[in-house]
């Protein structure tokens, strides 16, 4: 097993769908069935990438727990932060352009700031994409 804890694709797999479900509920329309289908698709999209990873012999389960609980507590904060941001976003682009470019170079350089490795690994470019997401 290679020297990786907590799983960083457990960590990804929890948040990424997690969130796309949890945000689509808030802010859409969706039926009963859209619902019901948007979260089968998480959770086989979570337990898929979870799983595999002890499948192929990547990680202990042990990094696998750790990865998907630092996931759960990163998705609430982030979630927490979501809407702030977002009215934060429009607020600043209606008032203020400045704001709005302040808000675009904070997030940029939070992406630079971000300690790496080198030679840099799949995991800074993994974070990488996640921040991207976020900001």
């Amino acid at each position: 097993l290679y020297r990786a804890w907590p799983s960083n694709h457990a960590l990804t797999g929890t948040i990424l769908p997690w969130f796309i479900w949890i945000y689509a509920s808030n802010n859409y329309d969706l039926s009963f069935a859209q619902s019901l289908l948007l979260l089968c698709s998480v959770f086989t999209w979570n337990s898929g990438v979870i799983w595999s990873r002890v499948y192929l012999g990547v990680h202990s389960p042990c990094d696998i727990v750790a990865g998907w609980v630092i996931g759960v507590v990163l998705l609430f904060i982030s979630f927490g932060f979501c809407y702030r941001m977002e009215e934060f976003y429009y607020k600043a682009s209606a008032e203020a352009s400045w704001k709005l470019v302040y808000f675009t170079c904070a997030a940029l350089f939070a992406l630079y700031m971000q300690p790496r490795s080198w030679p840099e690994t799949q995991t800074f470019g993994e974070v990488r994409c996640e921040l991207k997401l976020f900001c």
